[in-house]
């Protein structure tokens, strides 16, 4: 989290306050699909954030996080890539 940016930092820190913290859970199982799915079925928030090691993200736009972010749209979600 020390790598994260601020914008990055500040909104898993209000997720991480006692009221959002009542609401949820956090899951992490290093299998991007696995994840996504299990947040599509039970709801919640999916980050892949850049990092000073990584200043572009950590994820590969053309064959994970943008036919990801397609499926979560069109199951209702939403999907950002920290700026649109």
């Amino acid at each position: 989290r020390a790598l994260w940016d601020d914008p990055c930092r500040r909104f898993v820190a209000n997720l991480k306050t006692p009221r959002a913290a009542q609401r949820m859970l956090l899951r992490y199982t290093g299998i991007i699909t696995l994840d996504v799915h299990r947040t599509l079925l039970q709801g919640g928030v999916h980050l892949s954030p850049r990092d000073r090691t990584a200043p572009r993200g950590h994820l590969k736009l053309v064959y994970q996080s943008g036919p990801l972010a397609f499926v979560a749209v069109k199951a209702g979600g939403g999907a950002a890539d920290g700026i649109n």
